[in-house]
Order: C-alpha cells, then sequence, then structure tokens
C-alpha cells in the first residue's frame, strides 16, 4: 500500500485581515482589562518609559494600539509566507512563538516595579496569542 501525501491547505488570503482585526480587537480587550485590573493587584500603576523621558502610566491607547497594529503586520506576514512556502500557517506559527518570546524582554528594561513589568509580559503574550490563533484559522 502506499501511502499518498495530502497537500497542505492553502491560505485563504480573503479571511486574512478579517481575522486580523478579530484577534487584534480580541487582544486589545483583553489588554485593556488588564490595565484597568492590573494596578489593583500590583499595588500602582502600571507604568512604562519613552525614550529620553520619565516614567509615566500606560495609556489606553498605547494598549489598544500595541495589540492591533501587530495583528495587520502579522497578517502581512502570512500573506506573504503563502505565497512563497508550503505550510504558511506551521511557519507563522513557529515566527510568532519566536518573536512573542523575544518580546518578553523589553518590559524587563523598563525601570519599574516587578509587577508591572510581569503584567506588560502578560499583555504580550495576550497579544500574541490572540492574533496568532486568529490568524491560524486562514485556512481555506
Amino acid at each position: 500500500m502506499i501511502a499518498s501525501a495530502s497537500a497542505p491547505p492553502r491560505l485563504e488570503n480573503r479571511r486574512l485581515l478579517p481575522l486580523a482585526v478579530a484577534g487584534g480587537a480580541i487582544g486589545a480587550v483583553i489588554n485593556v482589562a488588564i490595565a484597568l485590573i492590573a494596578p489593583a493587584l500590583i499595588g500602582g500603576a502600571v507604568q512604562i518609559s519613552r525614550p529620553g523621558s520619565a516614567l509615566e502610566d500606560l495609556p489606553l491607547i498605547a494598549v489598544i494600539a500595541a495589540s492591533i497594529i501587530p495583528a495587520f503586520v502579522a497578517a502581512l506576514v502570512l500573506w506573504l509566507l503563502g505565497r512563497f512556502v508550503k505550510t504558511p500557517i506551521q511557519i507563522f506559527q513557529i515566527i510568532a512563538i519566536v518573536i512573542t518570546l523575544m518580546s518578553l524582554f523589553s518590559p524587563f528594561a523598563i525601570p519599574t516595579s516587578l509587577g508591572a513589568q510581569l503584567t506588560l509580559c502578560l499583555m504580550h503574550i495576550v497579544a500574541a496569542a490572540s492574533i496568532t490563533l486568529a490568524l491560524s484559522k486562514a485556512k481555506a
């Protein structure tokens, strides 16, 4: 008996934009909830710093933007992978995991409380997971 290799499912490009919006929006909603709840749990505001400036409270618009904008970048990456590789979803997921793990280092460069740093790490994981899971449904 000869085993037949089934072709991997093709990427459905029409779904990339709506899935990116959905993944980014889900991540944004969860991250806004985290940003609103975290100060009560960590005993102070979640603070960030911009280059050359002092610590400031994390603005909610930044939380929303940091959840939605990466979704569109991820959709572009997945679209490009779909054009050039046979298994774009699997490769996209590997890239997403690597980038997520790398992003977990940046909160620790902010001179703020450990609770705020861990909150920011959690928010990175939420955004990455919601975007990656949503875009992984782009199979035909």
